[in-house]
């Protein structure tokens, strides 16, 4: 398991929302491939347990997540 920096993300559709991360949690599912429960082809990045606030978005997004 490694952190790495990602490039900023950018809105491409309309659906989009940029979502600042307050805090977040790793899953037991995210576990899985590291544990070899579950095939990886490679990098994978986890992580979908998440809380945050929207930052840029349509103006419907403007709640926490």
């Amino acid at each position: 398991m490694r952190f790495e920096d990602r490039a900023e993300p950018k809105i491409l559709a309309s659906t989009d929302a940029i979502i600042r991360i307050a805090a977040t949690c790793v899953c037991g599912s995210d576990l899985w491939p590291y544990r070899g429960l579950q095939a990886s082809s490679g990098p994978t990045p986890m992580g979908h347990e998440y809380c945050g606030l929207v930052e840029e978005g349509r103006p419907r997004h403007d709640e926490m997540v």
